[in-house]
């Protein structure tokens, strides 16, 4: 399950290869009805940035990262 303060990245595949370090912009901030919905800050790659927000994206294409 997608919690606030992961890293994520979207994707319509169930696998998402990146380089180690890239490939996850996005930082979970709120996650809503029952976990499938989520608002998102973009961070970029390195995590410095701060970008707009996307207010309601279906978890179902979100990809988080694993450490």
């Amino acid at each position: 399950m997608i919690k606030p303060g992961q890293r994520v990245a979207q994707s319509h595949s169930l696998q998402y290869n990146t380089e180690k370090g890239k490939g996850f912009p996005w930082l979970v901030v709120d996650v809503w009805d029952r976990g499938e919905m989520a608002k998102l800050e973009w961070v970029g790659y390195d995590g410095k940035e701060s970008g707009g927000y996307a207010n309601a994206v279906l978890t179902n294409y979100l990809v988080k990262e694993f450490k």
